[in-house]
């Protein structure tokens, strides 16, 4: 299940933030979700050391937004976020879920400015 077209964007927009260049945050939004789509045993592991399940990061479920919150909440360390999301968005996924954790993402602001754009 892909996410609805705008919020690819947004969250693509978020790696952005973090310094990388365009195709490259492409890459590392895709490379996330490709990772939660099929969880191997030691990335299930790491997960339920932080109590969460692997249907809460399954992209087919939750919004990026959902995962990120999620993930953020139980703050996983960026070590473990690569365990998880894979060594090339681990640690950006870990910063990234750091924002929604504390609120400082502007993930919401850019999805509602992308929303508004497409009507």
């Amino acid at each position: 299940m892909s996410p609805p077209l705008e919020q690819t964007p947004a969250a693509v927009s978020l790696f952005r933030d973090l310094g990388l260049e365009g195709s490259m945050a492409g890459t590392n939004f895709r490379s996330a979700l490709e990772a939660v789509s099929d969880v191997t045993e030691k990335a299930e592991g790491v997960l339920a050391k932080y109590g969460i399940t692997v249907q809460q990061v399954t992209p087919e479920l939750h919004s990026f937004a959902e995962i990120m919150e999620t993930v953020g909440k139980a703050s996983i360390t960026t070590s473990d976020a690569i365990a998880v999301f894979g060594t090339r968005s681990g640690a950006n996924v870990a910063q990234i879920a750091r924002a929604f954790a504390d609120g400082s993402t502007n993930y919401y602001s850019l999805l509602d400015a992308m929303q508004e754009a497409t009507g």
